[in-house]
């Protein structure tokens, strides 16, 4: 929704990179800072799906295994797991189950082809080669997972599939398939996160905090952002008052056409089609019980004046008519 850069003394640039899909930043300082903060205010999007993406070319990295002991080691785990997968997705749960398993009851391929480094990069990086070796498009993925208050939070890296024509998430820890709740994706590809030139020992720290505002507002705020035309004509552009009032408006034909479905259709009787949607708004106004107290006063006295002047014009014409007889 928005985004600002609060550093003194930074020029900042954003645009897309070609060729990378992504969305990228050029921060250049003018004097010599320790650190610049950037914000940004996001909330999901449930009513626009991603656009249909192609279907992307996989190079067999079997540069990566150099040794003919890891090819042997990779091809024969592969093996093992393609026996228990039935797609892309299952093949690269069976091999995060692998990967994960305790030193003490993990295989001798797997523990071959994982070294020393056990860590997530590398469990990634070996996952990744693996399924390339089958041909399966893989891309990393870096994202938060969003906690009221979470402080200096680092990114967490996982692994996106390609699987029926989209990219499908698999947690690389427990080897879950489909995004997580309430998490960012905030970089998809295996690009670094942060590009330093001129400086050394570099950080990047994110930190959380939960906004709740109301879904007109995130409406009006995202229409704005994209510049709709038709936004001057909303009913959310007027102010409270006036909103109100026109939503009582829009409640007369409605009522009008229920009074209309209840005396053709039912075959009710009512007191014409307007008369019974103008006491539901004054209802409406003044509550049910006040209202109902108002209305039986309005109508008792309303009742009462007709039969005191039906009585006046009676008298009046008895009298005139004597008059006339006399």
């Amino acid at each position: 929704m928005d985004e600002v850069l609060a550093s003194p003394g930074f020029g900042f640039s954003d645009a897309w990179q070609t060729g990378k899909g992504m969305r990228s930043g050029c921060i250049e300082p003018r004097k010599v800072h320790n650190a610049f903060f950037y914000r940004a205010e996001l909330f999901k999007n449930t009513l626009v799906g991603f656009p249909v993406e192609v279907d992307p070319v996989v190079e067999s990295n079997r540069s990566f295994f150099l040794d003919s002991a890891e090819r042997l080691a990779a091809s024969t785990l592969l093996e093992q797991a393609r026996t228990q997968s039935i797609n892309n997705l299952t093949l690269a749960q069976r091999l995060i189950e692998r990967l994960n398993e305790p030193r003490d009851r993990m295989d001798q391929n797997t523990a071959f082809l994982i070294g020393r480094s056990d860590t997530i990069q590398n469990r990634i990086h070996l996952l990744e080669n693996l399924l390339s070796l089958e041909g399966i498009p893989t891309r990393v993925v870096r994202g938060l997972h969003l906690a009221e208050g979470r402080r200096f939070q680092p990114l967490v890296e996982s692994i996106e599939v390609w699987q029926d024509r989209t990219w499908t998430f698999v947690d690389i820890q427990t080897g879950a398939i489909g995004e997580p709740a309430n998490f960012l994706f905030w970089q998809r590809g295996g690009h670094s996160l942060m590009d330093l030139e001129g400086g050394s020992q570099e950080r990047v720290r994110f930190s959380v905090l939960r906004d709740i505002r109301p879904a007109t507002m995130v409406a009006r705020e995202r229409a704005e952002l994209m510049q709709q035309p038709l936004l001057a004509f909303s009913i959310y552009s007027l102010p409270l008052d006036e909103q109100n009032i026109f939503k009582r408006l829009l409640l007369i034909p409605i009522g009008a056409l229920v009074m209309v479905l209840i005396r053709n259709v039912v075959g009710l009787t009512t007191s014409g089609t307007f008369m019974p949607v103008l006491i539901a708004l004054a209802f409406q106004e003044t509550d049910l019980l006040p209202g109902l107290v108002l209305f039986i006063v309005i109508v008792s006295a309303g009742l009462g004046i007709r039969s005191l002047l039906s009585t006046l014009i009676c008298w009046w014409c008895r009298e005139y008519r004597l008059w006339l007889l006399s």
